[in-house]
């Protein structure tokens, strides 16, 4: 589909590809890198995204940023065991979010729209639920953040003009 935004991410020898076009989620075949095969598409609960994310560990595919079955563009999450026929296992459709990152079981939320960050449990992948409190960014726009590996910290980056990079403490959620 056409589109000025793509986002990715590869679980084995599959790239996931979401695209604000519309489409659903193309399921590419990257096992011979020389010649990737587009092999399906999901489209049964997801249209467009805005990005998508993975945990190869548990075969989950997250899709945030979409409208087709989520009311406000929140997270999809979809088990992707038979990597060609994904099935949607839950759903957490609060508020848009823009982008996620993953650490451990624990969920990072960029809830950009609502000048948000926010945690989310996976510890049971098909039934989300909340891990401590919103943090409300005095400066707006929360757009991406990835943990640094330590359980504690995360770094988040505002899009917003004169936008921060801020480093957040999460051990007390």
């Amino acid at each position: 589909p056409g589109s000025i935004w793509r986002d990715m991410f590869v679980i084995g020898d599959y790239a996931y590809v979401g695209t604000e076009g519309g489409g659903g989620i193309q399921i590419v075949d990257i096992s011979d890198p020389t010649d990737p095969t587009l092999v399906s598409t999901y489209n049964t609960t997801v249209g467009n995204s805005h990005n998508i994310f993975g945990d190869p560990a548990r075969n989950l595919l997250f899709v945030v940023g979409g409208y087709q079955n989520t009311n406000n563009g929140g997270l999809q999450i979809l088990d992707v065991s038979n990597p060609v026929a994904p099935v949607e296992i839950a759903q957490w459709d609060n508020q848009y979010i823009h982008d996620m990152s993953i650490e451990g079981n624990i969920a990072h939320l960029n809830l950009i729209s609502a000048d948000r960050f926010r945690m989310l449990d996976l510890t049971t992948p098909s039934a989300p639920g909340n891990h401590g409190s919103n943090w409300n960014d005095p400066n707006g726009a929360p757009h991406a953040s990835w943990p640094v590996g330590d359980g504690v910290h995360v770094v988040m980056a505002e899009e917003n003009n004169g936008g921060h990079i801020k480093i957040l403490d999460v051990s007390t959620p």
